[in-house]
């Protein structure tokens, strides 16, 4: 009646990307970052970490103050 049939072309939106999703990329990104920054403000802030060594010389230090002391 109108010029014959023609095959109908559904058309979801946009084209499906290849690749992780956006949200799962962000994710990951925001999990880096945030566990940077966290190693970043120890290392800067805090005081440093004492060897088993020197914790074994400074228990040992205290003990001897602490008798001295009593």
């Amino acid at each position: 009646m109108f010029g014959g049939s023609k095959p109908v072309v559904l058309s979801g939106g946009r084209q499906r990307r290849k690749g992780p999703p956006r949200w799962l990329v962000l994710l990951l990104a925001g999990g880096v970052a945030g566990a940077a920054a966290v190693i970043g403000v120890q290392q800067k802030l805090l005081p440093p970490r004492l060897s088993a060594q020197e914790s074994v010389q400074l228990r040992q230090a205290l003990e001897q103050l602490q008798t001295e002391r009593s």
